[in-house]
C-alpha cells in the first residue's frame, strides 16, 4: 500500500472508530468524503499494482517492449502523484523540493518514452505484429504516405461512385432555393 493510501486508511479508520454514530450515518453523512477519498486512492494503488504485475508476468514476444511498458506504468504512478500528493507532504514523506523532483521525473519518463509512442500504439500484442498506419513512419514522409493511401483506396477506383447519380445527387438538388425575381 502506498504511503498516501495508508495515511488515508489510517485517518479514516481512526475517524470511524472514535465516532459513536451508527455505521451507515458515519459512511454516508459524517465521513463520506474521507471514505470516498480512501477508496479512490486505494483503487489507484490497485490499478498500479495490477498493471505492474501484468507487465512483468506477460510473456512478450518481443522482449524489447518490456522496458517501455515499465516506463508507462511508472508514468501512471508519477502522474497520480502529481495529481494529488498533499498527504505525502502532510506526513513528512515529501519535503521541500520534492515537487520539483517529481516533475523532473515525469518529464524524464516522457522524454524516454516519446520516441517509442507511435510504435507502441501501432504494436498489436494480439496479432504479435505491427499495424502499419499513416500516423508515422521511419522516413517522416507521413503526408506523402497519406496521399498514396488515399489514392489507392477502393473508394477512388471509379471517377464517381456508382451510387452518386441515383442517391446523392437528387438529395443535393431537391431543396434548391428558388430565385426571387
Amino acid at each position: 500500500m502506498t504511503a498516501r493510501s495508508a495515511y488515508c486508511v489510517r485517518r479514516t479508520s481512526d475517524l470511524l472508530k472514535n465516532d459513536k454514530s451508527d455505521q451507515k450515518t458515519q459512511q454516508n453523512e459524517l465521513f463520506a468524503l474521507e471514505v470516498n477519498q480512501m477508496a479512490r486512492f486505494h483503487l489507484n494503488y490497485l490499478m498500479y499494482e495490477m498493471a505492474r504485475n501484468r507487465v512483468m508476468s506477460h510473456n512478450w514476444k518481443d522482449k524489447n517492449i518490456l522496458p517501455h511498458m515499465e516506463t508507462i506504468v511508472k508514468l501512471f504512478a508519477v502522474k497520480h502523484l502529481m495529481d494529488d500528493s498533499q498527504f505525502l507532504f502532510e506526513m513528512g514523506f515529501f519535503t521541500q523540493g520534492s515537487s520539483l523532483l517529481r516533475d523532473q521525473a515525469f518529464k524524464q519518463l516522457l522524454t524516454t518514452l516519446r520516441p517509442f509512442m507511435i510504435p507502441l500504439v501501432e504494436y498489436s500484442p494480439v496479432m504479435g505484429r505491427a499495424i502499419h498506419t499513416t500516423i508515422g513512419n521511419w522516413h517522416g514522409d507521413i503526408y506523402e504516405q497519406q496521399l498514396d493511401v488515399a489514392k489507392a483506396s477502393r473508394l477512388n477506383k471509379t471517377e464517381v461512385p456508382p451510387y452518386y447519380n441515383s442517391l446523392m445527387k437528387p438529395t443535393m438538388t431537391m431543396r434548391k432555393p428558388k430565385p426571387n425575381l
